[in-house]
């Protein structure tokens, strides 16, 4: 991401990497379930709870150093770009944190299950590239 200091060098790591599936057991799969029920009940406090157990368990069987996760029950930023149109931020991994924006920016709804989960995801993948 430009001025975030991210480059196609900080991926090499994750775009090399092939993730062993059979690493990651059916504890994390429930844990993914649960999310999905917190997700439905519209329970920030409780999905980001699992969050962080989902990250902490991704984090001891990849031998990575901890990671703390922040669920935003507010709106993500919303703006545009002349170089890249519309720009939605979904969430960002800095040092040692994950903050994720839990809320459309227009009409404030949660967003998305597939889209949290994702944006989660998609941050542990920087620590994991680091």
């Amino acid at each position: 991401m430009p001025g975030m200091g991210w480059d196609r060098k900080s991926y090499r790591k994750s775009q090399k990497a092939e993730i062993e599936v059979s690493k990651i057991g059916p504890g994390e799969n429930r844990r993914v379930v649960r999310l999905k029920e917190y997700h439905l009940q519209e329970n920030i406090p409780r999905f980001e709870a699992e969050a962080q157990e989902l990250i902490n368990s991704l984090n001891a069987i990849f031998s990575l150093p901890p990671l703390k996760v922040k669920i935003k029950d507010v709106p993500r930023s919303h703006g545009r770009s002349k170089r890249w149109g519309t720009v939605e931020n979904y969430g960002y991994y800095y040092g040692k944190t994950i903050s994720i924006y839990a809320r459309t920016p227009r009409r404030r709804q949660l967003t998305a299950f597939r889209t949290l989960a994702s944006t989660v995801l998609h941050e542990w993948m920087h620590h994991y590239d680091r």
